[in-house]
């Protein structure tokens, strides 16, 4: 038995010279496309629905895709999009985006998911579904990054407008799957210059 005497409890924080920045994202809500369309290589629709599947809030971009149909890939694009924050202050690192593959979607389909950067050159992942961490009725997070040292080697310019999209398809064109897939959350991830900022906070897509 015994008395433990406990004193002088401290928050302690550290600082960083760059603060992570997180700005254009679409996320859907009031049932807007946010600019997005399939462009003229991609069969299917596009069209905003309240789905239960979402990843976040209520609302999730679903396109309607008929590989059955030339040129037998799905495609969903937005072009124009500010690789800078309104102020310009920034540094983009890395873009995410949002797929949800349903159950039925057979093995061995590509995704490709590209920037365009405003060098003239895309900067894309291409992941094969049901492996590399593409998994079928779950949502999936798309990563492109390193787009820092892409802008420093001259492949990225952050100072223009880019294009993002996603690409479904099959090799060889084997597969003529139908169905709908959604999209969640296009997020912009970046650096603020001689900001400093606390770490262990997370800012929510903006």
């Amino acid at each position: 038995n015994g008395i433990i005497y406990v004193d002088n409890v401290e928050l302690l924080s550290e600082k960083t010279a760059v603060a992570p920045a997180i700005w254009n994202a679409a996320d859907f809500e009031g049932g807007k496309k946010q600019s997005f369309y399939v462009p003229s290589y991609g069969a299917g629709t596009l069209s905003v629905i309240a789905d239960l599947k979402t990843s976040n809030g209520s609302y999730v971009l679903q396109g309607a895709v008929n590989l059955a149909n030339a040129p037998r890939k799905f495609a969903v694009v937005r072009d124009s999009i500010p690789m800078q924050n309104v102020a310009g202050d920034s540094s983009i690192t890395s873009v995410s985006f949002d797929i949800y593959l349903p159950n039925k979607m057979p093995t061995g389909g590509l995704v490709k998911f590209f920037v365009s950067g405003g060098t003239g050159d895309s900067i894309a992942v291409v992941d094969t579904i049901n492996s590399k961490g593409l998994q079928t009725n779950a949502w999936n997070t798309l990563w492109i990054t390193k787009l820092d040292s892409l802008a420093t080697a001259g492949k990225f310019n952050p100072k223009k407008k880019a294009s993002i999209g996603v690409v479904v398809y099959y090799p060889a064109d084997t597969s003529t799957w139908k169905d709908n897939i959604w999209f969640d959350n296009l997020t912009i991830y970046g650096e603020l210059y001689g900001a400093e900022l606390t770490t262990g906070v997370r800012t929510n897509n903006a």
